[in-house]
């Protein structure tokens, strides 16, 4: 699946760059917004693949029958799961039913071979409404890595120059509507 990221060609339209100077600049720049929206957000944007080591205390009051992978959505189709018990064993996925919200519920009884390594496909690419969030999320990263570049002092709200030097300091580094925009594409764990 190719990346749903800004590019940084696009982040150089928008900052009205027309030079290869800041090229490695504006790389970082939209690498570390990545990041940060990504942990804002609390997945990766475009899906990979990651293994969970879910052991029987992590069940967090589920029933013995659901096991809770702390990742979603989940691809259940595509690339479905992958189950090892504590043995390495692989659990036949024809025992359990994957739910896109991170669930692995048991078709017959329950875990009970803890702990479970399972490896899932997950992130926000796969939520069934990502290609009408994706316009909102893109700007917010691109709006993110040129606040950064705009304002090269750490933590800066406003710089003014002319005669006298003034910076002001805001609390977070992240413009309102970035974050308004990457809170409201929050995973919320289970």
């Amino acid at each position: 699946m190719p990346s749903t990221t800004p590019t940084v060609a696009e982040l150089k339209l928008y900052v009205r760059s027309q030079t290869t100077v800041d090229d490695a600049l504006l790389t970082g720049l939209l690498a570390r917004a990545v990041g940060r929206a990504e942990r804002i957000i609390g997945s990766p944007i475009d899906a990979r693949v990651q293994g969970f080591l879910i052991s029987g205390s992590d069940r967090c009051g589920s029933p013995r029958h659901i096991i809770k992978v702390p990742a979603s959505p989940i691809d259940v189709t595509t690339v479905p799961p992958v189950v090892l018990d504590a043995q390495g064993a692989t659990v036949p996925a024809s025992s359990y039913r994957a739910d896109p919200d991170g669930l692995l519920i048991a078709l017959a009884g329950w875990w009970d071979r803890w702990p479970y390594n399972v490896t899932v496909s997950w992130g926000l690419s796969l939520r069934p409404d990502y290609a009408s969030v994706q316009p909102d999320l893109a700007q917010a990263i691109v709006d993110l890595a040129a606040s950064w570049y705009e304002q090269r002092n750490a933590g800066a709200s406003s710089e003014t120059a002319g005669g006298g030097v003034r910076a002001d300091y805001a609390k977070d580094a992240v413009p309102p509507r970035v974050l308004e925009v990457l809170v409201g594409l929050r995973r919320v764990p289970a």
